[in-house]
């Protein structure tokens, strides 16, 4: 008797940033792009993407050859603030500010 394996990919947004998976390549190598279109299967779910790579070429790969990036901008309670002084002002986790 076989064991199924399932594991959650998480979809990728229209507009986020993410990386080509190569597995022929260091995971520094692998090239940027975004993400233009989601493509569902036929059970519905998103299997594959468009994408638009750094040098404008637009190409469709299948989500489990993506990794998505966290960016700064996608959290925008830690992105510094600038005071007077121009003293970066950053948030921690309790609410309290950290000059850096």
């Amino acid at each position: 008797m076989r064991i199924q394996q399932h594991s959650s990919v998480a979809t990728p947004l229209v507009g986020k940033v993410v990386l080509m998976v190569d597995p022929d390549q260091k995971r520094s190598s692998w090239r940027l792009a975004v993400v233009e279109r989601l493509i569902p299967g036929n059970d519905g779910e998103v299997r594959s993407v468009q994408i638009q790579a750094a040098n404008r070429a637009r190409m469709i790969r299948p989500v489990n050859k993506l990794a998505s990036l966290k960016l700064l901008m996608d959290l925008p309670d830690q992105i510094p603030q600038l005071n007077e002084q121009n003293t970066a002002i950053v948030v921690d986790d309790q609410g309290g500010f950290i000059e850096a």
